[in-house]
């Protein structure tokens, strides 16, 4: 399990359960990662927004959304207000989530479906360089593979990469050399790239929490213009980075259909 080494903003009670659950199990695996890689999405987004003549505020969390389908006002914990908004894309984590007051009422959600499920993730060593390929991406459908993060650059370890598949549960039938043997063809295949020198198999127990909740916010739903994503709202996967991610493709594609969305 990787955990940020920043955990000043990590609920301390969250913690220590979920490293119970790492440690209590029969092959315990448990990594702090030398490099943060946080920074890579926020700092992406950050781009793309300011290029498309976007604003950034930070330190300014909502706490306070006010409106309906026509505008939006919204205020922030510190009592900055951002008035006359088309349209709110609530992009956050179901506890912050359930905190915010919108139109004067908080949505709560008392049915959780909440367990663990392993990720696997295969670290290689390959003889060729790897510079051109990015730092960290992600591989969509049909792909096993999850995450491809790209020691390289983060680390200059020359031909060094790591792949994460999330959705473990999917492929517990098959042995850890069979599945290997899977991803090193995809690799292949994918980025031209010849027969690793070195892997090493890893199953991380007890990695990704899975906790979507039963969806029950039909009065949220029935707010014109405002909507909700978030690693929670997409079912189809665990509780991890590319679920949220999903969940954003998802409404960006519902939106784009709109004839009234540029």
């Amino acid at each position: 399990a990787i955990f940020n080494t920043n955990l000043k903003n990590v609920n301390a009670r969250t913690y220590l359960f979920v490293l119970k659950k790492i440690i209590f199990v029969l092959s315990p695996v448990f990594y702090v990662p030398r490099v943060d890689l946080s920074n890579l999405f926020p700092n992406k987004a950050a781009e793309v927004i300011l290029k498309n003549k976007g604003k950034i505020y930070t330190k300014k969390m909502v706490v306070t959304i006010n409106g309906n389908s026509k505008k939006f006002n919204l205020k922030s914990y510190t009592h900055d207000e951002f008035k006359n908004y088309d349209r709110v894309i609530l992009a956050c984590g179901l506890v912050q989530r359930e905190r915010i007051k919108i139109n004067n009422k908080i949505y709560n959600h008392s049915n959780f479906i909440k367990k663990f499920e392993n990720i696997i993730t295969i670290y290689f060593e390959f003889s060729e360089s790897i510079l051109n390929l990015p730092p960290m991406f992600q591989l969509g459908h049909p792909s096993v593979i999850d995450w491809v993060i790209n020691y390289e650059i983060i680390k200059n370890q020359k031909g060094f990469l790591s792949v994460v598949i999330s959705e473990s549960k999917k492929y517990e039938s098959l042995s850890s050399s069979s599945l290997l043997e899977i991803v090193e063809n995809e690799l292949k295949n994918r980025f031209k790239l010849s027969k690793p020198r070195w892997s090493k198999f890893i199953n991380e127990k007890n990695a990704t929490l899975i906790n979507h909740y039963e969806r029950n916010d039909s009065s949220l739903e029935t707010i014109e213009n405002f909507h909700c994503i978030g690693d929670y709202t997409y079912k189809i996967i665990p509780n991890t980075v590319e679920a949220a991610v999903a969940s954003s493709y998802n409404l960006f594609n519902k939106l784009k259909e709109l004839p009234s969305v540029k």
